[in-house]
């Protein structure tokens, strides 16, 4: 679930009306790296909320693969919070 969009802005009633629901965890997934870092931030601050990154195929043309770029992503992904 894209829990980094606006209509989920209200982060905290969406987890109680989850909870209400019994739904026990979250998959974020990001599909670029803006989106990747903000599903990584959820994954921090919330222990049922687990990141996946990457980058959406439709996103690829739009994206900017640099050295650096690609090192720093490949950090992001090493980390236990990551799926």
């Amino acid at each position: 679930c894209h829990l980094y969009f606006d209509c989920f802005k209200k982060i905290s009633s969406v987890l109680k009306r989850a909870k209400k629901a019994e739904v026990k965890h979250f998959i974020v997934p990001g599909v670029n790296l803006k989106t990747s870092k903000q599903a990584l931030s959820l994954a921090e601050k919330f222990k049922h909320i687990h990141s996946s990154l990457g980058i959406h195929p439709f996103e690829i043309d739009k994206t900017d693969l640099s050295l650096k770029k690609q090192i720093f992503f490949c950090k992001l992904t090493s980390l236990p919070l990551v799926i």
